[in-house]
């Protein structure tokens, strides 16, 4: 099949970056006195009442200046699943895994017991790692980490010692050019299984003791020669069953796809939504109730400057994605509530070299940001509480460039 890898995806994105770190920057707004004016912004969610219509309040805590980490030769890989977190040596902090694309090696990166990172331990992958996630698969209470390896095409499994070390155990073709991977229970049976997609999806179902066997793919119908970008896995209709959004970019004018296949609970899936076809270049997508309406919405980041959302629906179906214009150059998107007032907010990764973090994103028109220095091509993201102080932290990796960027929360000033 005459089907392209993901090294194949065209860079976009501005200039490289300086590589000084400068305070966050609001774009979009005009900061005064503390408050943020925002053209449209009413908060939902708990906490306490919302401010005034068309102003919100900057938060007591943000992140801070980045502190840049060696973690690969050459950077995380032209994907957005490069950067996963989890505690790999059971002292209660969490540590960094990515996977390190021009190196062919995982990188396990243990935390110093205060937020910062120690040197880089690496370990040998396929040919081209771009994707990791950071799960207990084999069910014995330790973090294994699974990696997918775009060049020799196969997925390859690391069985955690529990003391931050890790060993592979073993390997499966996962088609032709992988770009994403994820973990999720397919088949309703207790245990996490794995999902690689390249074009259509490869399922690798867990026995229950971290050992895998392929199972049947889900084809996803992808035009010959379109380019796999990425996947996200979650229960969209909120049936209980494991559900797969992909997007990809068919050869021609700049556009791109996306479908969701629903989940039947027995590995098994049908398309239910789409496809949707969108102008320009989707990158990677993630899930959270954008609205804050209880249902599910899917975020699909594109990078010549804007932000789609496909809102999800009474039926449990994903609506035509709605486009709403940012900055140039994005690339990744993740949700998580970074000042912690019970309201949701947003990070997106940009080309260029920061990101742009929207708070409290409930029925925002996604115009306003504070912007963040990270590293040059920012790509995936993770949002651990590295110094445990009990604010998400931020680790940003990057396409092509040895370091990835750790920002940690603290208290923001009112002019910052």
């Amino acid at each position: 099949m005459n089907r392209h890898r993901p090294s194949d995806r065209a860079s976009i994105g501005g200039e490289p970056m300086d590589n000084s770190f400068q305070p966050a920057r609001l774009r979009g707004a005009i900061m005064t006195s503390g408050l943020i004016t925002l053209g449209s912004l009413s908060a939902c969610g708990g906490g306490s009442s919302a401010p005034g219509a068309g102003v919100a309040v900057a938060p007591a805590i943000g992140l801070t200046t980045a502190e840049r980490y060696i973690a690969s030769v050459g950077g995380n890989g032209p994907a957005h699943g490069g950067v996963a977190a989890g505690d790999m040596n059971g002292d209660g902090y969490p540590d960094v895994v990515v996977t390190d694309s021009i190196g062919n090696a995982v990188a396990v990166l243990l935390n110093a017991g205060d937020g910062s990172l120690l040197a880089a331990e690496r370990y040998l992958a396929g040919v081209q790692p771009v994707a990791v996630v950071v799960e207990d698969l084999s069910g014995d209470g330790v973090l294994d980490v699974a990696v997918t390896n775009a060049r020799s095409d196969d997925v390859q499994v690391y069985h955690g010692l529990g003391d931050g070390t890790i060993t592979l155990t073993e390997s499966h073709a996962a088609g032709l050019g992988p770009t994403d991977l994820a973990a999720a229970d397919v088949d309703g049976d207790g245990d996490l299984d794995l999902l690689s997609y390249w074009g259509d999806v490869t399922i690798l179902l867990n026995n229950g003791q971290g050992q895998f066997t392929p199972g049947a793919p889900l084809l996803t119908g992808e035009a010959l020669g379109a380019i796999a970008i990425g996947m996200e896995v979650a229960d969209f209709d909120d049936d209980g069953a494991v559900d797969v959004a992909i997007t990809d970019w068919p050869r021609g004018p700049v556009r791109s796809r996306v479908e969701i296949f629903y989940g039947a609970g027995d590995a098994s899936f049908v398309s239910g939504a789409g496809p949707f076809e969108i102008s320009g270049a989707t990158e990677a997508m993630r899930t959270a109730d954008i609205n804050c309406d209880g249902r599910q919405d899917l975020m699909i980041p594109i990078a010549g400057g804007s932000l789609a959302v496909a809102y999800g629906q009474a039926d449990g179906r994903l609506a035509e994605p709605v486009e709403f214009e940012t900055d140039s150059g994005s690339n990744a998107v993740l949700f998580s509530d970074f000042d912690r007032d019970g309201r949701l907010d947003l990070a997106v990764s940009y080309f260029n070299g920061y990101a742009g973090l929207f708070y409290d994103v409930c029925s925002q028109d996604f115009t306003t940001f504070v912007e963040h220095d990270t590293v040059e091509t920012s790509e995936a993201m993770v949002s651990p509480d590295l110094n445990l102080d009990g604010f998400p932290d931020l680790v940003v990796g990057t396409w092509y460039q040895p370091q990835i960027a750790v920002l940690l929360s603290g208290p923001s000033d009112d002019d910052s």
